[in-house]
């Protein structure tokens, strides 16, 4: 029942009706409403993605909301340089995170895109990180 009090709470903040959400989110109101009434368990992850999206939070935001943990990508950690210390980590999670609403033109970018952005990113991020620290200007 918390987490349905909880989505609720939030969406009120948020400013959005349960219709307006369900319409954001792809999701049926009946089933929001039930979720929000604590009728309904936890949602799976990938709905769960969809209300974080409905309203504008990140997928961790609303997966710790729910009470569960995200495990790290597996996609991202083979990117990851045995030179980085979990800093380093938690620096490029808030980085992919400032950049986390991605469109092109004003559409938003599809799964398979969104993948190779944040795969882009996250190459950059390590390179620029590495140049900052052979030059000594690294700032944390």
């Amino acid at each position: 029942m918390a987490f349905g009090n909880d989505l609720k709470n939030l969406r009120k903040e948020k400013g959005f009706t349960l219709r307006q959400l369900a319409m954001q989110a792809n999701i049926n109101p009946g089933y929001l409403s039930r979720l929000e009434n604590g009728k309904q368990n936890i949602p799976k992850p990938e709905t769960l993605e969809k209300l974080a999206k409905g309203l504008r939070i990140s997928k961790e935001e609303m997966f710790k909301l729910a009470g569960l943990e995200i495990s790290s990508d597996d996609k991202l950690d083979k990117y990851k340089p045995e030179w980085a210390d979990e800093n380093d980590v938690l620096q490029l999670d808030k980085f992919l995170e400032t950049n986390g609403e991605m469109t092109f033109k004003g559409v938003e970018l599809n799964k398979e895109q969104r993948e190779r952005v944040t795969e882009v990113l996250t190459q950059v991020f390590w390179n620029e990180l590495k140049k900052q620290r052979k030059s000594g200007k690294e700032s944390k």
